[in-house]
This record gives structure tokens, sequence and C-alpha cells, in this order.
């Protein structure tokens, strides 16, 4: 790898770790879903909404570990976290 390379590898490096984490994924039934949060993102909100948009949980985040629980049938979902200064969006698969 060049210089170049490297560092553009490190900066991603970085930028993923200032991202919340979603774990795991896909996500089981009856299992928590763990959710990680960075200390510039405290004070967060998730939501996560079906596949038509329809919004089907929210929940306020806090810095470092936080668990929830999906009350909902299988299926596709999107979770969006966002705060004053971040938003993030992931995919989550429910089996």
């Amino acid at each position: 790898l060049s210089n170049t390379e490297s560092n553009t590898l490190f900066i991603n490096n970085v930028e993923d770790e200032n991202k919340p984490k979603i774990f795991p994924n896909p996500i089981t039934k009856d299992a928590n879903l763990n959710i990680n949060i960075p200390l510039d993102w405290e004070n967060s909100t998730l939501v996560v909404y079906n596949i038509f948009g329809q919004k089907i949980s929210q929940a306020t985040l806090t810095k470092g570990e936080n668990i929830l629980k999906l009350n909902t049938s299988s299926g596709i979902y999107n979770v969006v976290i966002f705060s004053s200064k971040h938003k993030f969006t992931e995919k989550l698969i429910l089996n």
C-alpha cells in the first residue's frame, strides 16, 4: 500500500469507530439488540421503521451499551439513530 492508501484506510477506520454499532444482525426474535453509542453521540434517539416506513419502535440512547428488545414480527427493518450532530441508518434483519 502506498502512503495515500494507508492514510485513507486509517481515516475510514477512525470514522467507523465514531459510528454506533448494532449487533447481532441478523437477530432472532428472542434476542436482545445491542447498540453501542460513541461518546459524541450521547443523547441519541433510535427509531425502527418497517419496510413500509411505519415507525414500530423508538428509544432514547445513552453513550456506551444500550439493550433493546424488539417485540415485532420477522422481517427487514431500518434502524435510524440520530443526535443533534449525527445521523446513522442501518438495515436490520429479524428472523
